[in-house]
């Protein structure tokens, strides 16, 4: 691996730390298709996987009372069980429909997201609906059984496009939609999943045998980049929430998302 590929993959890897460090996540929707094409995906998605996970213990810190501990659970349970779905998609399927499968999951997704949160907009500036909730704060809530058959399918998917992909925001912010949850609590309550699913993710690359010497040597060289990563998104954060509005972050992701989406199905 040549110095000037090295410095591209840490190029790729800060401006992903700063957009998860800003929305929460981000990083693996703008850094998988780049480092696919530098080192492929079976070395990028295992440096991203990692430095995310780190990232996620970052962030979780700054506010951890907006957790929603019930509803992490559910959606991790749902993860796990994806997860080997997953890394089976990362070794066994051609990269080129992996590619697909990822497009047409991200898009599907972010419609569908972009729709409900359009509707939703809609329906509380006709005085029809709340504002967005923390979760913190009591929302309409189905019974248990109904709040686990919610959950677990995004759950699910999650975890399959994270073991897969490294990237299992798409689902995650469409199942955020459903819950009308804020821009804070969406960054907080994602990295309550992105922790255990970064984990298990990393221990199935793991099993996979993905974790070699060169893949080793970029994630060590990765994690100072993120920590800088860290620092600056702190800071754009604030610049962002104080130019775009308190709950702007969501619509900003939904079009990045749809656009990722678009890119994997014309690029593969």
């Amino acid at each position: 691996m040549t110095p000037a590929l090295i410095i591209a993959v840490l190029a790729v890897l800060l401006t992903a730390m700063v957009l998860r460090a800003v929305f929460g996540f981000g990083d693996a929707m703008f850094a998988i298709p780049l480092l696919a094409a530098l080192v492929g995906l079976e070395r990028g998605a295992p440096v991203l996987a990692l430095s995310g996970t780190v990232m996620a213990v970052l962030l979780l810190r700054e506010r951890p009372s907006l957790v929603d501990g019930g509803a992490v659970l559910r959606l991790l349970l749902g993860a796990a069980a994806g997860t080997p779905l997953g890394i089976l998609v990362l070794v066994a399927v051609p990269e080129v429909w992996g590619h697909r499968i990822l497009g047409a999951l991200v898009l599907g997704f972010g419609l569908w997201a972009l729709a409900k949160e359009h509707r939703a907009r809609q329906a509380k500036t006709e005085g029809e609906s709340p504002t967005p909730v923390t979760s913190e704060e009591t929302a309409t809530e189905p019974g248990p059984l109904r709040r686990w058959l919610r959950d677990l399918p995004f759950g699910l998917i999650a975890g399959v496009t994270s073991a897969a992909f490294d990237i299992a925001g798409p689902p995650l912010l469409a199942y955020a939609v459903v819950r009308r949850w804020s821009d804070d609590a969406l960054r907080i309550n994602l990295q309550a999943v992105f922790l255990p699913l970064g984990i298990f993710t990393i221990a199935g690359h793991g099993v996979a045998g993905l974790w070699t010497r060169e893949v080793l040597m970029l994630a060590a060289m990765g994690l100072p980049v993120m920590l800088l990563g860290y620092f600056v998104g702190g800071k754009l954060r604030v610049v962002v929430r104080a130019r775009f509005g308190e709950n702007a972050g969501k619509r900003l992701l939904l079009a990045l998302i749809i656009g990722l989406g678009v890119f994997e199905l014309v690029g593969s």
